[in-house]
């Protein structure tokens, strides 16, 4: 592969992310819903079974399957394949608007329930 083709499909591949993730940000904030799933899906990167990420996260096996299955689901993860041999996440947490301490929101201009005086 010539270093213009891989340059070419770099440029590609971020687009296609850069458009993805805008598709897949809202329903996120519904899916990885707690500090659990953020933690599984962050510990998702195609390298650890579901074993592994259940002893590194501290959540039991069948719940890492549980989530794994939302997060296929969702369009948030790839399952396994030639290139990765377990389910791996497709972003970043902070790519779709979320930290450890939950979803990141816009600070609130306006008094909930009224108007400002």
């Amino acid at each position: 592969m010539t270093e213009e083709t891989e340059r070419l499909l770099f440029e590609i591949l971020q687009y296609v992310r850069a458009s993805a993730v805008t598709a897949v940000r809202s329903s996120a904030r519904l899916v990885i819903d707690s500090p659990r799933k953020m933690k599984v899906y962050t510990a998702m990167k195609g390298d650890k079974t579901q074993q592994e990420i259940g002893v590194a996260t501290g959540v039991p096996k069948a719940t890492v399957w549980r989530y794994q299955t939302e997060f296929l689901a969702a369009g948030l993860a790839s399952p396994p394949n030639k290139y990765s041999p377990n389910s791996k996440a497709l972003f970043s947490l902070e790519e779709l608007g979320l930290t450890d301490e939950g979803p990141t929101e816009e600070p609130a201009t306006a008094a909930k329930g009224g108007a400002q005086a």
